[in-house]
């Protein structure tokens, strides 16, 4: 299985938009092939044979685009956003508002975001007895100053390993043009069109645009699956709303925020979101939510 993850916003104060999204797009190996036709297929189509396009969702879903009915570039995400239905995709996400302060976790330390959408994608990869092999935007290797890759393998050797958990995650990410990489630029569409959706909810926009965003956000969400359990038999749904207390390290900020603060995600913006709302399973992170200790690694609670 294949596991295209990307993202849109960053949770940073400085980060221009209100959310920020981490998605997960899973495929079938079998299928992906047939992924990439449908892309070629429709850029070919709508773009001209010779024109190499990398879809964008900065670039794609804007409402300047959606006012220029014809413009090939709509066209192009309508068709993107009807493969949701059309092929086996199962999609995850992780939503998060904009932090007010910038975000503490060490350095060597995998973003919770990261963590918990690697929880879902090893979840789906274990129902169907595979291994799933995560593939990111080369682009984003480096988060925020840390090394994305160093972190993946840094937990799963440090603490997935030895707490037998993430053991359907091939531990070696693979980072990949995202010009050349289908499975990347519909996860990027997806990711920007949950953000969007948050985005236009919260500015109180119903207009044309914002509800073509919902349906689009209505076509990712569906393709998700909220019927899995993490490695310790709690569930886990498909897209996860992150309080932004996940974003610092609870011991640097003077016990403000507590383990029962962290577990309850903030109230999202979707009216139809109730579904996707969870409580944190603690017990699974390991060593990173504490001190790392032995003690410690077992999930204790503030």
């Amino acid at each position: 299985m294949l596991a295209f993850i990307d993202e849109s916003g960053q949770p940073h104060p400085n980060d221009p938009n209100s959310f920020s999204t981490l998605v997960a797009l899973c495929v079938q190996e079998a299928d992906h092939r047939e992924l990439s036709r449908q892309l070629f297929t429709a850029k070919r189509t709508l773009l001209g044979r010779e024109t190499p396009y990398e879809l964008k969702a900065l670039e794609v879903l804007n409402d300047r685009t959606y006012r220029r009915q014809r413009h090939t570039k709509w066209e192009l995400a309508e068709r993107c956003f009807s493969l949701f239905e059309q092929l086996d995709l199962t999609t995850f996400g992780v939503v998060m508002r904009r932090p007010a302060n910038e975000p503490n976790i060490r350095s060597d330390w995998l973003p919770y975001q990261h963590l918990f959408l690697l929880q879902r994608v090893n979840a789906l990869a274990r129902a169907r007895a595979e291994q799933a092999t995560l593939i990111y935007d080369g682009q984003g290797m480096n988060v925020q100053g840390r090394n994305l890759s160093t972190c993946i393998s840094n937990y799963i050797f440090r603490v997935a390993m030895r707490r037998g958990q993430l053991e359907h995650v091939v531990d070696s990410a693979f980072f990949v043009d995202s010009r050349v990489t289908p499975g990347i630029q519909m996860a990027d569409l997806a990711a920007g069109a949950l953000r969007l959706r948050e985005q236009l909810q919260v500015d109180g926009d119903d207009g044309n645009f914002a509800a073509a965003i919902r349906r689009f956000a209505a076509a990712v969400a569906k393709s998700t699956r909220s019927d899995l359990v993490n490695d310790n038999g709690r569930s886990l749904r498909g897209i996860l709303y992150l309080r932004e207390g996940w974003h610092y390290d609870r011991r640097a900020v003077d016990g403000a925020i507590n383990a029962r603060e962290l577990e309850a995600p903030y109230e999202p913006a979707w009216e139809d979101a109730g579904p996707f709302v969870e409580s944190i399973d603690v017990d699974s992170l390991g060593f990173q939510f504490s001190q790392g200790s032995e003690r410690e690694s077992r999930g204790t609670r503030a």
